[in-house]
């Protein structure tokens, strides 16, 4: 088994998923900078947990983790029909840490 360590940022709020069991899981991608004039490397991150809904506020676009599982190397299709890779990590509640929240939008109505 591979694991990976990784510190990026979320770039889409989580969402909820239901496995075949009934068990509800979360979704949710991952950007990792590469430096400067360097494009960010993606992860879709899967994280199995007792009650995802309660952790889905949290994961939102914008916050900053640190994810530690298991990676799991694959590929999809582009809308021009081409294989392109695609990295992916299934996690659980252990191997998520939160580094700092999503900046919250002002509340601008007075």
């Amino acid at each position: 088994m591979q694991t990976i360590i990784i510190t990026g940022n979320i770039g889409k709020d989580a969402e909820l998923a239901t496995r075949k069991d009934g068990s509800q899981y979360l979704t949710f991608r991952v950007a990792v900078d590469e430096g400067r004039d360097k494009a960010p490397t993606w992860y879709g991150v899967a994280l199995y947990v007792s009650n995802p809904a309660n952790l889905q506020q949290y994961l939102v676009k914008g916050a900053r983790v640190l994810i530690n599982g298991r990676l799991i190397a694959g590929a999809y299709t582009d809308s021009q029909g081409v294989a392109q890779p695609s990295l992916s990590i299934a996690t659980s509640g252990s191997g998520i840490e939160i580094i700092k929240f999503a900046e919250q939008e002002p509340n601008n109505s007075h």
